[in-house]
């Protein structure tokens, strides 16, 4: 259990980075973006659980716990964002990898050895009122298979409304990811996300103009090669971030784990 005693926010986020997999070699230094996520989401008054390069097991227990907090203390709006490898396998189900990803042969084994992204959806959209996912896992290769595919290989590329999960009718939740698979080179997604977060901290914006100016200015730096991707739906639609000035305050978890940052009381 973490010691958060004195957490004040309605609002709390789970930020985790993999980067050092066994298996395969992300072009983009995903924990770096974790950190500077997680830094711009504490400065728009989050509670944020944050977690680096965590293994099958740590992976589930981490969202488990976020879970569990979120239910736990009434929480309003529950964000995750994950940077690292992704997956889907043959039936619509779609995955994040954790770093001992080298005993995954196939896509059958993603099931047992990754952690569900459809579940995590579950769950959270169960236990809070708003969701949101911010899900950076459009990697190629994620793991040793000729079959690999990564968590956006054939989204609709010629609409930037594609929802591979819009069959998931279990809540109310709002989630944004990079929508092709065109990033194997350079993907400049988390930069310019991270860009426009950090201009919310000063001037309040509702969260569907947040990700359309993140769509725009990826489409814009890429020269069209990139596309950014969001959902609409219409709860979120009036939905505020930022132009808040809030304390920090942080405990860490005396056996280890994920560490969480969270405005004072005062």
């Amino acid at each position: 259990m973490f010691d958060i005693s004195y957490a004040d926010s309605d609002k709390v986020a789970l930020v985790i980075g993999n980067y050092k997999y066994e298996k395969g070699v992300i072009n983009h230094n995903t924990v770096l973006d974790a950190n500077n996520i997680a830094d711009a989401l504490k400065n728009l008054c989050f509670d944020v659980f944050h977690s680096n390069n965590l293994n099958y097991s740590s992976m589930e227990k981490t969202v488990q716990q976020f879970v569990e907090y979120l239910k736990d203390n009434s929480s309003k709006v529950g964000l995750i964002y994950f940077a690292g490898f992704g997956s889907q396998d043959e039936n619509d189900q779609y995955y994040l990898l954790p770093i001992n990803n080298s005993f995954i042969f196939e896509p059958l084994d993603l099931k047992y050895k990754s952690v569900s992204l459809n579940l995590i959806i579950k769950k959270v959209t169960r236990v809070v009122p708003k969701t949101i996912l911010i899900i950076d896992a459009c990697y190629d290769k994620p793991y040793n298979h000729s079959e690999a595919k990564s968590l956006c290989n054939d989204f609709n590329k010629s609409s930037k409304q594609s929802n591979p999960f819009s069959t998931d009718k279990l809540g109310n939740y709002f989630i944004a990811y990079p929508n092709d698979n065109s990033i194997k080179k350079d993907n400049i997604y988390p930069d310019v996300l991270l860009e426009i977060l950090q201009q919310t901290v000063k001037q309040k914006r509702k969260l569907e103009a947040i990700f359309m100016k993140v769509a725009d200015l990826v489409e814009r730096k890429s020269g069209g090669k990139q596309l950014a991707w969001h959902s609409r739906a219409n709860s979120f639609k009036d939905f505020p971030l930022g132009g808040d000035e809030c304390q920090k305050c942080s405990s860490c978890n005396p056996w280890g784990g994920a560490c969480v940052t969270y405005p004072c009381k005062n």
